[in-house]
C-alpha cells in the first residue's frame, strides 16, 4: 500500500510540474531591453434614464510618449511604422513643452492634461526624431520603412 502512494504522490508531482510550465512565458517574442510605449485606455459606462447601460470605448490614443521633467520617461521611444499607415502618436507632458517631429515638420505642444497628438499619414521613408525644441532633447525616434 506504501507503494501505491508514493507512486501516486510521484504522478501528482510530475502532473503539477508539467501544469506549471505550461503557464511560464514564451521568450520568443520578449525582446531584452526593447523600450515599448505604453498605451493608457479608459472605458466609461453609464447608465441611461429608461436603465439600459452604454459604453463608450476608449479613446485611441495611438501610441503614446510621456515626457517628466523635460525628459522621455523610460528612455527614448523606438516607434515603427509602415509606408502607408496613418499615424497617431500623443505625447503627454509633466510641463509645457514644443514638440518637433523632424522630417514631417510637424509641430505641437504639449501641456499637463492636454497632450500633443501627432497624426499624419506616414508617407516618408526613413528615421525621423520628436524632440523638445527648446532643449533639443529627443523622445522618440520614428522608423518608417
Amino acid at each position: 500500500m506504501t507503494s501505491s502512494r508514493s507512486l501516486l504522490a510521484l504522478a501528482a508531482t510530475a502532473i503539477l510540474s508539467l501544469g506549471a510550465a505550461a503557464c511560464g512565458s514564451d521568450d520568443e517574442d520578449t525582446t531584452a531591453g526593447a523600450s515599448t510605449p505604453s498605451t493608457t485606455t479608459e472605458q466609461t459606462t453609464a447608465t441611461t434614464e429608461n436603465g439600459t447601460t452604454e459604453t463608450t470605448p476608449p479613446a485611441d490614443k495611438g501610441d503614446v510618449i510621456r515626457v517628466k521633467g523635460g525628459e522621455p520617461d523610460g528612455g527614448v521611444a523606438k516607434l515603427s511604422l509602415k509606408s502607408g499607415d496613418d499615424a497617431k502618436i500623443t505625447v503627454e507632458s509633466d510641463q509645457e513643452a514644443n514638440l518637433h517631429l523632424h522630417g514631417y515638420d510637424i509641430e505641437k505642444v504639449a501641456k499637463p492634461g492636454a497632450p500633443a497628438v501627432f497624426e499624419f499619414k506616414a508617407d516618408a521613408q526613413g528615421i525621423f526624431e520628436i524632440e523638445v525644441e527648446d532643449t533639443g532633447v529627443q523622445i522618440a525616434g520614428v522608423e518608417v520603412r
